[in-house]
């Protein structure tokens, strides 16, 4: 049987490192109790009797640590011999090529998994490959069974703005595994909003027009189950959901990346034209960086606010196509 042998037996080691250990602890004994630090010397131990005691204490630990190793591989293999011919020989192999240390606590664990049926001894959990059966939903009846929310955090916000809440799902249609990450926009950029728990895509029943539902998908998806993830979105939210596929190396060298149009799915049928374009200008990368661009009011400023209302009414409107608010 497999088993590791006891250490053998050293004898103390005596060093002037543990003699000046020992002199220390002394006088922090002493020092602990000043007024009575005389008894407490006449108490202690000079270093060569303490040495000796070491020594002696030594020996009896060690004696001891392999009376205590016997006893136990005596006790496991009593268990072990108790139990039948054949399920002893299965037993007895199977410890030879099993993982575990060859200790008596890990022989007497392995005969406890036996007992209970954690381990099978003709099939055992080590020594082959075993094929990963990932969980997969085919064909979910809605989005919060093929989906489940693993992650949340709070993006944008600022001085005059309230941030909103981008959370971030996983699942596995069949293909691989897929990461959802929704975020609720505004159809009207210049107000501000919060995403609050009511407006959760799989459980939202507010049917807000002013809110729209982006959400990207990354991950091995396949048409099909791009347009299932679709269907499934729309069903669980009223606002309208926008579907976008990202490539999660895209710009890395050697990777040709294909640049294709948002899949927009419920909202060019269901807005107005104005609203429509504020798709068009969300989902449309901008042609210069935020540095380039001319200073101007911010979105959530108030000041900025105004200054684009009387722009408004004045005809000249900051977005592309007819104001929606035209001059009398």
């Amino acid at each position: 049987m497999r088993f590791k042998s006891w250490p053998r037996p050293t004898p103390f080691e005596d060093t002037p490192r543990k003699r000046a250990a020992y002199r220390r602890k002394r006088e922090r004994e002493q020092a602990a109790l000043p007024l009575f630090a005389p008894a407490i010397a006449e108490r202690q131990l000079c270093v060569a009797e303490e040495m000796v005691r070491r020594t002696g204490q030594w020996e009896r630990q060690q004696q001891e640590g392999r009376r205590q190793r016997a006893a136990s591989w005596r006790r496991v293999r009593a268990r072990l011999f108790a139990l039948e011919g054949a399920r002893r020989r299965a037993i007895r192999a199977l410890w030879r090529v099993c993982p575990y240390p060859a200790d008596p606590s890990y022989f007497g664990t392995l005969l406890h998994e036996i007992a209970t049926g954690r381990i099978d001894p003709e099939r055992p959990p080590w020594g082959a490959a075993h094929a990963l059966n990932p969980r997969t939903t085919p064909n979910p009846a809605g989005f919060a069974e093929a989906f489940r929310q693993i992650g949340q955090r709070t993006v944008g916000g600022g001085r005059k703005t309230v941030g909103a809440d981008e959370r971030l799902f996983c699942g596995n249609l069949g293909s691989g595994i897929l990461f959802l990450t929704t975020r609720v926009r505004l159809i009207e950029p210049n107000e501000s909003f919060y995403t609050s728990s009511s407006h959760r895509l799989r459980d939202s029943h507010v049917g807000s027009s002013g809110h729209w539902a982006d959400i990207e998908v990354r991950g091995p998806c396949s048409d099909e189950e791009f347009r299932r993830i679709t269907r499934l979105a729309r069903a669980a939210d009223t606002r309208p959901v926008v579907m976008r596929r990202i490539d999660p190396i895209a710009g890395r060298p050697g990777r040709e990346i294909e640049r294709s149009a948002p899949t927009v799915t419920g909202a060019d049928a269901d807005l107005p034209a104005f609203q429509a374009r504020q798709f068009d200008r969300d989902l449309r990368p901008e042609p210069n960086p935020p540095s380039e661009r001319a200073p101007g009011p911010m979105a959530g400023d108030v000041i900025g606010v105004a200054t684009m209302a009387a722009k408004q009414d004045a005809g000249s409107c900051p977005y592309p196509g007819p104001s929606p608010n035209p001059p009398p």
